[in-house]
């Protein structure tokens, strides 16, 4: 019991040691105020310094050993805390916490290089499964989504709409009319392009391919031929690379005509393809009696054939959400 007694009090010598300091105010204040204790001026002098002497060194013996009682509590503290870091459990709850944060969507949705992130998971994936290619992939990596920032915008309900007729013996004419909604996260001012081509010898001196968008000026611009297209020529093919510069508006309705020829003899083939995504794609197909006309798909993008009464026209309807890429096909043949 006496152990005890005499462990508590040093334990909270501190609080003892400065309470007793306390004392030395209370007395002051009676010796000062109160006649009644020590009326001659000369005791109460004489008494007022011996308990402020007192009161001092018990004070500052009272502040050293809090002191030192703090740094006791300090170094428990330090130790305890160092051995619960250093524990495997709480390393592995730190860890699981701090990957769910790092790979969490909110926070990702937060970095502005995404595209880095996107790398490093990608070539990361790939090293587990082929170290030895891990070099020249990282070299050649690349992706749709992040080719001159693709995700600007999105294509929304877009119908295609395709007139073929024979000019001659194998030189078709195709004329391309499409309608559809350019959806933007915001109002700022962004770049719209697109580029179609043809071969360089059935371009006719550069006309064709003609390509005429409308209404833009709805949006405040003009397409204009000369200042909008870019003619390119590639591997013998003429490439009008279009760019047209759009701001004010969330949602563009634009419709865009493109009318251009083809010779049989050289290509059979369509292609359509967009770098964009594309939500919801209507293609419907018109042709001449001396033409017949193969729709295929591409990308494993589903579409949904639509019966026609009408004889010489085709259907195809895709109501999925399709990633940058080519979409689908279609083959000219003579009748």
């Amino acid at each position: 019991m006496i152990t005890k007694l005499w462990k508590g009090i040093l334990n909270n010598l501190y609080l003892i040691l400065l309470s007793v300091s306390l004392i030395y105010f209370v007395v002051y204040a009676v010796l000062i105020f109160d006649d009644n204790y020590l009326s001659n001026w000369d005791k109460k002098v004489f008494w007022l310094d011996f308990f402020k002497n007192i009161a001092l060194l018990i004070f500052s013996a009272g502040i050293f050993t809090a002191s030192l009682k703090y740094l006791q509590y300090i170094k428990v503290f330090e130790s305890e805390f160092e051995r619960i870091l250093l524990s495997k459990k709480f390393s592995d709850k730190i860890k699981d916490s701090v990957e769910s944060i790092t790979f969490s969507e909110e926070f990702l949705l937060k970095q502005a290089n995404l595209g880095e992130i996107w790398e490093t998971v990608t070539l990361s994936k790939y090293k587990q499964q082929f170290p030895g290619l891990y070099a020249n992939l990282k070299k050649n990596i690349n992706n749709t989504f992040f080719i001159k920032n693709n995700i600007s915008y999105y294509y929304k309900h877009t119908k295609k709409t395709y007139n073929i007729s024979v000019i001659s013996e194998f030189l078709i004419r195709i004329e391309e009319t499409t309608v559809f909604t350019i959806v933007r996260p915001n109002t700022d001012e962004f770049e719209w392009d697109f580029n179609v081509s043809l071969e360089e010898k059935n371009s006719e001196d550069k006309k064709y391919p003609e390509v005429e968008i409308i209404p833009l000026k709805d949006y405040g611009t003009e397409f204009d031929p000369k200042n909008n297209v870019e003619n390119i020529i590639k591997d013998e093919l003429l490439i009008k690379n279009c760019k047209i510069t759009l701001s004010g508006h969330e949602v563009y309705n634009i419709k865009r005509i493109i009318n251009t020829h083809q010779d049989l003899k050289v290509d059979r083939e369509w292609v359509f393809g967009s770098d964009r995504i594309m939500d919801h794609l209507d293609v419907r197909v018109k042709y001449s009696n001396d033409l017949n006309v193969i729709f295929s798909s591409s990308n494993n993008v589903k579409f949904i054939n639509e019966d026609l009464t009408e004889s010489n026209e085709i259907s195809y309807i895709s109501q999925d959400l399709m990633l940058p890429g080519e979409k689908f096909k279609l083959f000219f043949l003579k009748v």
